[in-house]
């Protein structure tokens, strides 16, 4: 049971981070406004506004183990709280194509900052996780955002490819333009499935982080989100084309063209699912050999550990 004294104290923490997190946002409301624009007017940027949502999801479910061992912690915490309000300042100062994408980092930073000196390092630890995906609202320069771009758009090129070949359907591949009977298809930076992306690397770290707890597995299923991402957008590409060549050319305009991504998406995490039962498996698998070594090899019972 938990004392009031204990709730109190706690209480007056979570006052203590409002106040600088509110503060936070007057400081920096241009850069809240501004990628408030770009998630709402750019498709690149649609995930910028669910981050935070997401982050704070993740805290308020686990804050029982986070919130466990509090303390105020301003010797840590306020260096890096004002150093991210100046970075933040210089960031408002200095025009060039990354300075929203530094403001933002800033912007990070001074939260947790605010979440350091407001509950301390014990509770930093717990809340790595949800804290460190609110760098997601970071947008990314424009010119890396469009090299990441072009990387999908040919991947997603030479995986459709590939599946008009193994469907035995004429095709021509020219970069990232296919030539198909009747038809030619230009996979443009619209078509790269770049908003989808985002979503599914969002989907796929949550995943890691509520159901794996070995950090080399929550690597690999990072790292098998890239090629799932590529294939996902290469199955829909292939499939509307299909579709519009010997259904109905209507599907290369219709609804599945423009509203169809969730179909794909599904896709996406069905295939990514056996990959995520088989890091479960395997790390359940890890850990019976581990329990069933110490019970082997007990220490303290007579015996003396090697040196």
């Amino acid at each position: 049971m938990i004392s009031t004294h204990t709730l109190a104290r706690l209480a007056r923490m979570h006052v203590c981070f409002s106040l600088l997190f509110l503060l936070s946002l007057a400081v920096a409301w241009p850069v809240c406004r501004e990628l408030l624009r770009l998630s709402l007017h750019d498709d690149r940027y649609t995930h910028l506004v669910a981050a935070p949502l997401l982050s704070l999801g993740v805290l308020c479910l686990e804050r029982t183990r986070i919130f466990a061992a509090v303390r105020y912690s301003p010797a840590v915490g306020a260096p890096l709280l004002l150093f991210g309000f100046a970075a933040l300042f210089c960031a408002r100062r200095i025009w060039f194509d990354g300075s929203w994408t530094l403001a933002a980092a800033a912007l990070v930073a001074v939260w947790i900052g605010a979440f350091l000196l407001s509950y301390g390092p014990a509770s930093l630890r717990e809340a790595a996780f949800p804290l460190l995906f609110l760098f997601l609202i970071v947008p990314l320069p424009s010119g890396l955002l469009a090299r990441i771009v072009h990387g999908l758009q040919v991947g997603s090129a030479e995986v459709t490819y590939r599946m008009f070949r193994l469907a035995g359907v004429p095709v021509l591949k020219d970069g990232v333009t296919l030539s198909l009977p009747g038809i030619e298809i230009d996979i443009a930076p619209e078509c790269s499935g770049i908003r989808s992306s985002f979503a599914l690397v969002m989907a796929g770290l949550l995943a890691g982080h509520a159901l794996l707890r070995s950090s080399s597995r929550k690597i690999v299923l990072a790292l098998c989100l890239v090629p799932v991402v590529v294939f996902k957008n290469a199955v829909r590409i292939f499939c509307i084309s299909m579709l519009g060549i010997y259904v109905d050319h209507g599907f290369f305009y219709g609804n599945l063209h423009h509203r169809g991504g969730a179909v794909f998406a599904a896709l996406a995490l069905m295939i990514l699912l056996p990959v995520l039962m088989l890091l479960q498996r395997s790390e359940a698998g890890g850990n019976r050999k581990s329990r069933a070594a110490r019970r082997t090899n007990p220490i303290g019972q007579g015996q003396r550990p090697p040196l």
